[in-house]
């Protein structure tokens, strides 16, 4: 009866430990999007993640849009579900709430934006391929840095005109 029993639990431990192991397989990669640099008052970031491999480019479908509301604190982290691959993300915050990016006439963004920082890279560029990022098992982060435009300048009316 004693035999019974410890094979019993043997067999229940063991297939525990067998759950436990192989279920990360079975899961979705985790990846962190670190989000830095939000300025008082917060906002709805919007965020669009490109595949980054071939031809991509800033006009391809996103492979994942998020939209996420950000409090007052200067950095924000998100959790998203990203298996190994390149990338290349853009993000706004979206100030008057109207659900898209701001521009002037010039095409340059009226509201806070981010643009991942590609590979060997140290500050983000426009350009799509210098703008890609590798999530690994020994990479599972992107930072993406808010910039805030500089504000246009003020007209003072002049005295006595």
């Amino acid at each position: 009866m004693a035999q019974f029993i410890t094979s019993h639990f043997m067999c229940k431990y063991l297939s525990a430990l067998i759950i436990l192991i192989a279920a990360p397989a079975f899961c979705a990669p985790t990846a962190t999007l670190l989000i830095e640099n939000i300025q008082p008052p917060g906002g709805v970031l919007y965020i669009a993640i490109y595949a980054g491999t071939g031809k991509g480019s800033w006009q391809d479908e996103p492979v994942l849009r998020l939209q996420n509301s950000v409090s007052d604190e200067p950095n924000s982290i998100i959790e998203v579900d990203l298996p190994d691959g390149r990338y290349a993300a853009r993000a706004f915050l979206d100030r008057n709430q109207n659900g898209q990016l701001d521009t002037g006439r010039s095409g340059k963004p009226l509201e806070p934006f981010a643009i991942s920082v590609g590979e060997h890279r140290k500050k983000p560029s426009l350009k799509f391929s210098e703008s890609v990022f590798v999530i690994s098992p020994e990479q599972r982060q992107c930072h993406l840095t808010l910039r805030y435009p500089k504000s246009p300048p003020t007209i003072q009316p002049m005295e006595g005109l």
